[in-house]
């Protein structure tokens, strides 16, 4: 049967799939997974919508390993349509950020623009490639698309500069 997800990705399609093969092996009738499915709007901070102003989309989320900030980027991809794709980027932890800088600016390259901000690190001492600064150097876009900002107070100003109607704010 088909079934409509309102959840952007084929991440969620995956996820979908996989929850209907289970219940289908455990004899659960088809027609109320797809029911189910067609009224899941996602969960709190996964590609969660926030409004729209001036024609800009703007959504949040909290991917924070680059596996799933590259799947939440290509989904973003995907509805955005014609539009360009503005991330902030904040990484969790100097140790997480350093082992996995690479990762992230590859991830986070799949964004037109992005600004990075400062590593969030309550209680951790900063550590060599660890910064928000390292991550900014890591993303494989051409200079004048990545940012480094350290200050939270600036970042939508940030955005804002970047970000024209049609685009999606994540």
């Amino acid at each position: 049967g088909d079934v409509v997800l309102r959840v952007p990705g084929t991440h969620n399609a995956l996820n979908a799939t996989g929850a209907i093969a289970i219940g289908l092996g455990l004899g659960m009738p088809f027609a109320e997974f797809a029911s189910g499915l067609t009224v899941f709007t996602g969960a709190r901070r996964r590609f969660e919508p926030k409004g729209v102003v001036n024609g800009v989309r703007v959504y949040d989320d909290y991917a924070h390993h680059p596996t799933e900030v590259t799947a939440t980027l290509r989904a973003a991809r995907g509805v955005a349509g014609g539009g360009r794709l503005v991330v902030a980027f904040q990484a969790h932890h100097y140790y997480r950020t350093a082992d996995f800088c690479t990762d992230f600016g590859a991830a986070l390259a799949l964004a037109d623009d992005v600004v990075v901000m400062e590593v969030y690190a309550p209680g951790e001492t900063m550590i060599p490639g660890g910064t928000g600064a390292a991550l900014a150097s890591a993303v494989t876009l051409p200079p004048e698309h990545v940012v480094f900002e350290p200050s939270w107070s600036a970042v939508p100003a940030q955005l804002a500069a970047r970000a024209r109607s049609g685009d999606l704010v994540l």
